[in-house]
């Protein structure tokens, strides 16, 4: 399986997920994002991404807000580690 550039690298230091956090991990953030590189994933993509998840798959708006965190996270790593 193929993931972007950071996505990896920051699974591996992230012991500290919890169960709950790797689960949306693989089922909703690796999902959607396994084959698109980190440089190229955009606020806007995610923010409507986000809104898909509510509106068209019935999740509720804190476990979207959830995702949104874990996401924040990833992104902020890569950033910062400029992977």
């Amino acid at each position: 399986m193929h993931h972007p550039p950071g996505l990896l690298c920051f699974l591996d230091q992230a012991a500290p997920f919890t169960f709950a956090h790797r689960a949306h991990m693989n089922n909703h953030i690796l999902a959607r994002w396994k084959d698109v590189n980190v440089d190229e994933i955009k606020p806007l993509a995610i923010r409507n991404w986000l809104v898909d998840l509510h509106d068209g798959e019935d999740y509720v708006w804190e476990t979207c807000s959830k995702i949104a965190g874990i996401m924040s996270l990833i992104l902020s790593f890569v950033d910062h580690d400029e992977i």
